[in-house]
C-alpha cells in the first residue's frame, strides 16, 4: 500500500472524527463555560508532510510551540 493511499485512509477517518470532536467541544463550551469567561479555540496544522533530520513525517507540534512561545513572551 502506498504512502499516499495510507494517508488518504487516515485522513478520511480523521476528518470524520474531527468533525464529531469539534461538535462535542462546542457543546461542552456552550454548556460549561460561562459567557463572562474568556476562552480561545485554536486549530493548528500539526502534521509534517516530509522527512527532515530531527523532524520525521507525521505528527508535528511546531504551530503549538510557536503559539506557546508567543504567549510566554506576551504574558511573562
Amino acid at each position: 500500500m502506498s504512502l499516499v493511499l495510507k494517508l488518504l485512509i487516515l485522513w478520511e477517518g480523521f476528518h470524520l472524527d474531527t468533525l464529531r470532536n469539534q461538535s462535542t467541544a462546542a457543546l461542552y463550551l456552550e454548556r460549561f463555560v460561562p459567557e463572562s469567561q474568556n476562552w480561545m479555540h485554536l486549530d493548528t496544522y500539526a502534521w509534517n508532510d516530509g522527512d527532515r533530520p530531527g523532524h520525521p513525517r507525521g505528527g508535528e507540534a511546531q504551530g503549538l510551540r510557536a503559539f506557546f512561545k508567543f504567549l510566554s513572551t506576551r504574558y511573562s
